[in-house]
């Protein structure tokens, strides 16, 4: 009796989260890149901001969104909301002189393509000192959507 053994080698893929280009979008369809801007007054905190300059990516985690790659320590910037102004504020897991609450991200599929949603908002606005922040209708602001565009894939 005759037996043989097929043996089969599968490669192994290691498939890293999937990365997003954000960016701001006003009711004219002008879309400018989104990335960070460290605070002056603190080192552990970034504002969300329009920066035609940016290389920054993110990715969603465990109902977070959270800033590509993830530090040399090992810690991940996520977003949050300042309770204070409603910005979109990024810091590391514990932030110090900040009363912030957990910003929950959803990606939200329409005719124009696909959007974040913050605390099941989509409504955003970009304001003149720079910042992005839940719409609250304030002055010197425009309304904006955040526009969603998937990156090339990058391994962690």
């Amino acid at each position: 009796m005759k037996f043989s053994i097929l043996l089969v080698v599968l490669p192994f893929v290691e498939s890293g989260p999937t990365l997003y280009q954000l960016w701001s979008e006003d009711s004219l369809y002008k879309s400018t890149r989104l990335g960070l801007s460290q605070d002056t007054n603190h080192n552990d905190a970034y504002w969300l901001v329009e920066r035609d300059d940016t290389q920054d990516l993110f990715y969603l985690e465990d109902s977070e969104l959270v800033k590509f790659p993830t530090g040399n320590d090992g810690n991940k910037l996520s977003a949050h909301v300042d309770l204070e102004k409603d910005d979109l504020l990024f810091t590391y897991p514990e932030p110090k002189d900040f009363q912030v609450t957990d910003a929950k991200p959803n990606l939200v599929q329409n005719i124009g393509g696909l959007y974040l949603s913050v605390n099941d908002q989509t409504g955003f606005e970009s304001c003149n000192d720079g910042h992005i922040r839940l719409t609250k209708k304030t002055p010197g602001c425009i309304p904006i959507a955040i526009l969603v565009k998937y990156d090339v894939p990058h391994k962690l």
